[in-house]
């Protein structure tokens, strides 16, 4: 028999392959005028496209001694594995440009922020700043991350594929339902195409709809869905709303 559809209100997306990394503000650092070094403190990479590898991103920070006096670069040190800094030189005259090359990598989508510390003795510590985002050029979401199912009425999921690459249809999606549940899918639907100008990925659609047939489901169900391409997307079933 033919479903009547429930229309979805409010999506609550959940990516797959991880939560996005640490959310840090994009620094702007003014010069300052108590540092014994003067130059470029921060540098912002701006946002990168994931290609399966780690992207390296690298930048060289020029900074001058400008107090009159030698200084020495007792240790360098960053906020994390995923930074790598060194100096050309750890002796700095005054007037001498002490060159820090630095190397921030991104390998999961989000937003990051380091930061780089400079020893400087006496003079005290310089930082340095660090930032950049990445994204996929190929996603998948899924519109739940828990589904309430009742035998009164149907309910609907939207499956969500983007592409940055190209606007051709994703493969057809496998999908696996717990003993007791019947669904239907109808295909996937052009949303918007790819902007290369504005980075803005082509986006894919499309709904699936369940029906609860069970008097009773089992208590620890999932639902799962997979692409071709090993991309997979998951909804819990299991708690209350299946009582």
């Amino acid at each position: 028999s033919s479903l009547k559809p429930k229309r979805w209100s409010v999506i609550f997306v959940v990516t797959m392959g991880g939560l996005a990394m640490v959310i840090g503000l994009n620094p702007t650092q003014p010069p300052d005028p108590q540092s014994p070094l003067a130059g470029e403190f921060s540098h912002d990479f701006g946002e990168h496209v994931l290609t399966g590898r780690i992207l390296e991103l690298p930048h060289t920070f020029p900074l001058v001694n400008r107090s009159g006096e030698t200084i020495e670069i007792l240790k360098v040190t960053s906020s994390c594995g995923c930074t790598h800094a060194k100096v050309s030189q750890s002796i700095v005259q005054p007037g001498e440009t002490v060159l820090v090359s630095a190397t921030l990598d991104l390998g999961v989508p989000g937003r990051r922020q380091e930061n780089i510390w400079l020893n400087l003795g006496k003079h005290g510590v310089q930082t340095l700043y660090l930032s950049g985002a990445a994204r996929r050029a190929h996603d998948f979401y899924v519109s739940h991350g828990t589904l309430r199912l009742t035998r009164a009425e149907s309910q609907e999921i939207i499956l969500v594929a983007t592409n940055l690459g190209s606007d051709t249809e994703p493969p057809e999606p496998k999908i696996a339902v717990p003993p007791g549940v019947n669904f239907s899918i109808d295909g996937w639907r052009l949303v918007h195409t790819r902007d290369e100008e504005l980075q803005r990925p082509a986006r894919w659609q499309a709904i699936v709809e369940l029906e609860r047939t069970a008097d009773n489901l089992p208590s620890r169900s999932k639902l799962v869905v997979q692409l071709s391409d090993g991309q997979e997307a998951s909804i819990d079933l299991t708690g209350w709303p299946w009582r």
